[in-house]
């Protein structure tokens, strides 16, 4: 039995096309978490939300490159936009 212990808690995970970052996002929402999952790579990144939405919690997927100063304000924009608030960075 998998614990919800982030039922109710949204989480932002950046890299989570594959990798680690991957393995986070899936955890996250394993554990009850609805997450913003974020890579470069679209189709990587809708991939994964798919899988997160498998477990029951939410995945708002956004490509993004976050070495670009404009792209990153714009991410941190639909961040804001989809839930107001943060519980997990």
């Amino acid at each position: 039995m998998v614990s919800k212990l982030l039922s109710g808690k949204t989480a932002v995970v950046t890299g989570a096309g594959r990798g680690i970052g991957k393995a986070v996002a899936v955890a996250f929402a394993r554990a009850g978490a609805d997450v913003i999952i974020c890579a470069r790579n679209a189709i990587e990144i809708e991939s994964v939300a798919s899988e997160v939405k498998q477990f029951g919690g939410s995945a708002v997927p956004v490509s993004v490159d976050l070495s670009d100063a404009d792209q990153t304000k714009s991410f941190c924009d639909t961040v804001v936009a989809e839930v107001g608030t943060l519980d997990v960075l």
